[in-house]
């Protein structure tokens, strides 16, 4: 089973990575593994072996003298012989997320049912910055057309839903619950 957390802790502390700088070269260099072996067919379905999948990356590196892109080369070719590589967008994200909490930056995912405004996100982040004394934010938009309207913030495990949705739900509880009601308003059966 792969848990991208335990992948992750094991890039960094396997790079014994002292500063952030350097994980983030690491994470670089994995980034440009994965995009390129994501093109080669059959890497995945084992016609690209392990041994194979090093060569190429080795002749690719040849000259390059750096710690991160030696990681990543090994982390790539554990992936393929584990056959976990399918998971390395989800292990390069948690690596993402580690080196931020590391630099001070609050990662928070913005869902909302149609693109925001720019001054929004802006006003937003600022706002967040000031009541999580955070130095950094980094802001990650995602649509999510079932909210309907409004948005949803997702900070951590904390999550602050002002949708659409989420506001509709509601009203539909409170019409059930009220005293007398047979739980229809208008006609309309909830």
């Amino acid at each position: 089973m792969f848990s991208a957390e335990r992948w992750a802790w094991a890039f960094i502390n396997a790079g014994s990575f002292d500063d952030v700088n350097t994980g983030e070269d690491g994470l670089v260099a994995l980034k440009a593994m994965v995009s390129a072996f994501q093109g080669i067919p059959g890497r995945v379905s084992g016609t690209c072996s392990a041994a194979q999948a090093e060569g190429m990356i080795r002749s690719a590196l040849e000259g390059v003298q750096s710690r991160g892109a030696e990681l990543a080369c090994r982390t790539v070719v554990l992936l393929i012989r584990k056959g976990f590589f399918t998971h390395s967008d989800a292990l390069i994200r948690e690596i993402e997320r580690i080196l931020e909490d590391k630099k001070g930056i609050l990662r928070v995912i913005l869902e909302s049912a149609v693109p925001m405004e720019p001054d929004f996100q802006a006003t937003l982040e600022r706002r967040l910055q000031q009541k999580t004394r955070s130095r950094k934010i980094r802001l990650i938009t995602q649509l999510a057309p079932e909210l309907l309207g409004g948005y949803r913030l997702r900070i951590g495990s904390e999550s602050l839903d002002c949708s659409l949705r989420l506001q509709l739900q509601e009203l539909a509880v409170h019409l059930q619950a009220a005293p007398g009601g047979t739980g229809t308003a208008g006609g309309f059966s909830w």
